[in-house]
């Protein structure tokens, strides 16, 4: 856990070294540029906290690999572009974040047709550029 460390600079792809990482919580620090590939290879990873950062850029479909993925929150950064479908192949997620971004489209059904997932984007609201049928709060 270091989030809250004012840690700056981009994610390194030293991270595909951390094969048996479970938890990566990296919010509240001052994170920026694209999310690495090598991320996307961590197949433990159950818990995936980015939040309050300064990542921008599409979040890729690799996210999808994350089949050991319970708890995604990538709110508060500056991710654009589609929600990619393929975060449903994750389908022991139960929490998804993705608040306070630049996404765009409507969330997959693939994500809606998690059965135990709370949902957040926004998706109401003047600068909303997201719709969702199955959101949890739509703020």
């Amino acid at each position: 856990d270091l989030h809250a460390n004012r840690l700056t600079g981009t994610l390194p792809s030293i991270v595909e070294s951390l094969v048996y990482l479970e938890e990566l919580n990296l919010s509240t620090n001052k994170f920026t540029g694209s999310l690495p590939q090598a991320l996307f290879g961590l197949e433990a990873l159950s818990t995936l906290k980015l939040a309050g950062n300064e990542f921008f850029g599409t979040l890729s479909e690799r996210v999808g690999d994350l089949n050991s993925l319970v708890d995604l929150d990538l709110s508060d950064n500056e991710f654009s572009g589609p929600i990619p479908s393929e975060i449903g192949n994750a389908v022991g997620l139960t929490a998804i974040n993705f608040r306070q971004n630049n996404f765009s489209g409507s969330v997959p059904i693939a994500i809606c047709d998690l059965d135990k997932a709370v949902i957040f984007v926004d998706c109401e609201g003047d600068k909303s550029k997201v719709t969702c049928n199955c959101c949890t709060s739509c703020p």
